[in-house]
């Protein structure tokens, strides 16, 4: 996938393909499985087939701690790396499950994602959004350019889990009329800050689960 997230990319005049997934989750069943891979091995073709993928991780990912399943969710780098081998490039980090292991374990999933940037033949593909490296930081979407196209991605949710200091390191929008004005005024200014041609905004809403 030719991707970008730091300087121009001639306008091939093309169209611009995106995929948006759900959830990528990671209960027992998951990730006691001997090969990771095999979960995208289906949509592994497709997935490849676009320009950029776009799924919400739904899980911390901290080498230091064992893999847990529900109420607390972690992953390990290899269960990411299986995620981004499978085809997905645009991950968002916001969600209820984002502070599962504190803020050491949003420290962690941080890393790996730098852990990945590093990776040469990665650099220039897989990016994110949703968690802040200290706390008070404004919202700060990413500018991820495709086919000349300029796409500008941000994650938020709107829950989480645990309201503890931790969530001081997540891109969290309270559920609340208030709060929601004040978001839709704050993503267009970050729009008019970044000229695209695209914004996505994931965002993980305040809403009843399980029910249509």
């Amino acid at each position: 996938k030719g991707i970008s997230v730091d300087e121009d990319s001639p306008s091939t005049g093309a169209p611009l393909v995106l995929t948006f997934s759900g959830d990528i989750m990671a209960h027992s069943v998951n990730f006691n499985m001997k090969d990771y891979s095999a979960i995208y091995r289906d949509a592994r073709e497709r997935l490849f087939a676009d320009d950029i993928t776009f799924g919400n991780l739904e899980t911390p990912v901290d080498d230091s701690r064992p893999m847990s399943t529900w109420p607390r969710f972690n992953v390990h780098h290899d269960y990411l790396g299986a995620a981004i081998g499978g085809g997905f490039d645009a991950f968002s980090l916001a969600n209820n499950h984002s502070n599962d292991q504190g803020t050491k374990g949003i420290a962690a999933t941080r890393s790996a994602f730098e852990k990945t940037a590093r990776d040469e033949s990665l650099r220039d593909r897989v990016v994110s959004s949703g968690l802040r490296s200290a706390k008070g930081h404004a919202f700060k979407p990413v500018m991820i350019r495709a086919r000349g196209w300029r796409v500008l991605f941000l994650a938020v949710t709107e829950i989480l889990n645990s309201y503890d200091a931790s969530r001081e390191y997540v891109y969290y929008v309270a559920p609340t009329e208030t709060s929601r004005t004040a978001f839709l005024a704050e993503i267009a200014k970050l729009r008019e800050d970044h000229p695209c041609d695209v914004f996505v905004l994931s965002i993980h809403c305040n809403e009843p689960e399980y029910v249509r």
